[in-house]
């Protein structure tokens, strides 16, 4: 991915870079002031991987894959709240 920050909007977001890898991963996270100064953080994210499997084992195996991106995304979360 590309990444690119906009401090002034508190955000920084990503897009794939074409050609590269087996996923399309995109998504942004912004900071904004809630009360007595705490940080509030959006987390918007989507992927579409290719996987080169015949179709009916990739039947099989998507809802592991999900999985795994959805564990892969709640680490990053996690590590987004221990820095913030």
């Amino acid at each position: 991915c590309t990444y690119h920050a906009d401090k002034d909007a508190g955000k920084i977001t990503w897009s794939p870079i074409k050609g590269e890898g087996n996923g399309v991963v995109s998504g942004s996270w912004t900071l904004t002031a809630k009360g007595d100064n705490a940080p509030a953080v959006k987390f918007q994210t989507s992927a579409e991987l290719t996987v080169p499997l015949p179709s009916l084992l990739k039947l099989a195996i998507s809802p592991v894959i999900k999985h795994e991106f959805n564990s892969l995304v709640d680490t990053y979360m996690a590590n987004l709240k221990k820095a913030f």
